[in-house]
């Protein structure tokens, strides 16, 4: 309360929509020292060029998969905390022919023992993949079909935005705070709080469909070159700054008014 509180002085940096709400509903405070600010993402790093042309053929070539294969991409290394077990049970339970020519592939450090022993319980150890982490990430965003995200929480989730540079389609938890993206994008599908396996099941088998993918492609194309998703630094050293202009200005009013 002695920092968010309505009678704090201090300057709130939040990062989502959802933190805002909470921040409001349980300290109330003004709305001018609340400052939402955009995703930080490297556009560089992850926008596309002629170092992702040849994604997809790099990663199924690495991994051996069928080019024409439907890839669907899990990122993250917690992988309990990022549903990997629930993304294992949704591909497992697609349409026998929808699961043929579907590979997940999970990137992260995690330790994927028990999640191979779930996907060879259901059937599916052939086509998933786990590659450890890696600094090359931006390529499997850019090969991938849809990025499968149903964590269990996610505060954030910039991975969630790093795809939608990438014209990356997200299915993803509502839970996680950078959710509302993919709303306002139309490129992707939420799966409702609380978490259901059958509502995923189902979400999943619809959004692999060819032509939602391509219109959600072209959706989170558009996003990206329209929406603020690059300059979290600024807005926050525009506001500290600001800040610190202001510190030093009633300081020395204070001073003076004491020297007088």
């Amino acid at each position: 309360g002695s920092v968010f509180g309505p009678t704090s002085n201090a300057e709130l940096l939040l990062l989502t929509e959802g933190e805002q709400q909470r921040v409001t509903q349980h300290y109330a405070p003004p709305p001018s020292r609340m400052h939402l600010l955009p995703a930080g993402i490297d556009r560089t790093r992850f926008a596309p060029g002629p170092h992702t042309d040849n994604a997809r053929q790099a990663i199924t070539t690495e991994l051996k998969l069928d080019p024409e294969s439907t890839i669907v991409l899990g990122v993250g290394s917690s992988f309990s905390t990022k549903g990997v077990d629930r993304s294992i049970t949704a591909v497992a339970h697609l349409p026998e022919e929808l699961r043929r020519g579907t590979e997940l592939i999970i990137v992260g450090n995690g330790k994927p023992d028990s999640y191979r022993k779930l996907a060879r319980k259901l059937g599916i150890e052939r086509q998933v993949h786990f590659t450890g982490g890696r600094d090359d990430v931006a390529l499997f965003y850019h090969a991938a079909d849809l990025l499968l995200h149903p964590a269990r929480t996610e505060t954030a989730g910039h991975i969630l935005v790093e795809s939608l540079v990438c014209g990356l389609p997200v299915l993803v938890t509502a839970n996680c705070g950078y959710a509302f993206h993919i709303e306002r994008a139309g490129a992707g599908r939420v799966c409702p709080y609380p978490f259901v396996q059958d509502t995923l099941d189902a979400q999943l088998s619809e959004a692999l469909d060819a032509d939602r993918l391509e219109s959600w492609r072209t959706q989170a194309r558009k996003y990206r070159d329209t929406a603020d998703l690059y300059s979290m630094v600024d807005r926050a050293t525009d506001v500290i700054v600001a800040r610190a202009t202001s510190n030093h200005h009633t300081t020395s009013s204070k001073r003076q008014r004491r020297a007088s």
